[in-house]
């Protein structure tokens, strides 16, 4: 009686460890495009890194999902911050870095060597580029290089982060914003910024000011200052284009329709693609937030 109840109990055990890794998806991982009528948009989501809530493998994956609901593209993930064969990024008309800056130990996928060269080759090639949440931080020279690809520059020393309460109610004429409704959020913003001179090229999206306390919601309306942006749109001198939002600390604030738009509209502007009239279309199951969540790595060893 005893080894059956054992068996039975192996048994119902294994098949909920079953339906736990069965929830995750099936993902196919740098699959090129082949129809040379489909715009390609290849997703880099960064490693895990020691803080969980940085699910950039999730949050890309929800990503893809929601970009499909596009007619005419083609989406190629990445998974561990660079692809096998970096030829993936060729005519892409997008590529979008979701991943961890360089600090806390990370290294930013891009500091890599040769690695940053690739990608300012493709966007000089025509490629719009996006990054989300630490995607455009890139410590030391790196970092500096990427203010005429992006616009900006998070400088570790003098630039911040944090957790805070934004209201954002009023949003500025641009096809990134279409759709978007008045929302209320808190995320982990990166603010500060080093921006291209003279703003040139630049138009400010969202601005996250910091309230004096965590709990403090401020009012994204409050203020106009390049040091509060925390997501805007760059068209630079040779024409191209890039969206930055240093929003979306956990993949679970695309919860937030609004932010949903955020994303794929910028996206979808960045590839110089047509963004519908009400936004793109962005409809998801939140349970879908919950899936390919990766475990947090092991913090780095003080040195």
């Amino acid at each position: 009686m005893k080894t059956t109840m054992r068996v039975l109990l192996l048994g119902i055990f294994c098949c909920a460890a079953l339906a736990v890794r069965a929830e995750d998806d099936v993902v196919e991982l740098e699959k090129d495009c082949t129809d040379p009528k489909l715009a390609k948009i290849v997703l880099v989501a960064g490693p895990i890194t020691s803080n969980a809530a940085h699910q950039y493998w999730s949050g890309t994956v929800a990503i893809a999902k929601l970009l499909r609901q596009t007619p005419g593209v083609h989406v190629s993930i990445v998974r561990n911050g660079w692809p096998n064969d970096p030829a993936l990024f060729d005519h892409a008309k997008a590529i979008v870095l979701y991943m961890e800056g360089g600090e806390g130990g990370a290294i930013h996928p891009l500091s890599e060597p040769g690695r940053f060269e690739i990608i300012q080759k493709a966007i000089e090639g025509g490629a719009g580029l996006v990054t989300l949440h630490k995607g455009g931080a890139i410590p030391g020279e790196l970092g500096q290089k990427m203010i005429p690809l992006q616009g900006a520059y998070y400088d570790f020393k003098t630039s911040n982060k944090g957790h805070w309460t934004v209201d954002f109610k009023v949003f500025p004429e641009h096809p990134i914003m279409r759709g978007m409704t008045p929302f209320t959020l808190n995320d982990g913003y990166c603010i500060g910024l080093n921006f291209i001179e003279g703003m040139k090229g630049i138009t400010p999206l969202l601005y996250a000011p910091k309230g004096p306390n965590a709990t403090a919601v401020t009012s994204a309306e409050s203020t106009t200052s390049p040091k509060d942006m925390t997501a805007w749109a760059y068209e630079r001198t040779d024409g191209g284009r890039a969206f930055c939002f240093t929003g979306l600390h956990s993949q679970r604030y695309l919860k937030e329709e609004s932010i949903r738009k955020l994303t794929i509209n910028g996206i979808l502007w960045a590839a110089k693609l047509d963004v519908p009239a009400g936004g793109a279309k962005v409809e998801i199951d939140p349970a879908e937030l919950e899936k390919n969540v990766e475990v947090a790595a092991k913090p780095a060893p003080k040195k």
